[in-house]
């Protein structure tokens, strides 16, 4: 699985817990500054329809999960 943040990509393990993939990714990219997924950023994915489709649970990412290869971008919301 890869995961982008800021023009940075890395890849990880697959991870099948919603949880523990927001612990991976920002321990990987070392978010901190007030910044953090769930809150002010988000994961998103782009599905076969060529959709961008974002992921705020555990049901999301194992829908997300079907689409293979899977790279994830997490980005700020609009909120």
């Amino acid at each position: 699985m890869k995961i982008v943040f800021n023009k940075d990509t890395k890849k990880i393990k697959d991870c099948f817990e919603f949880d523990l993939l927001i612990a991976l990714a920002t321990k990987s990219f070392d978010i901190k500054d007030g910044l953090k997924i769930g809150v002010n950023l988000r994961f998103f994915y782009m599905d076969e329809e060529f959709d961008i489709i974002s992921i705020d649970s555990q049901d999301d990412l194992d829908q997300a999960r079907e689409v293979s290869p899977l790279k994830l971008v997490i980005a700020g919301t609009s909120d």
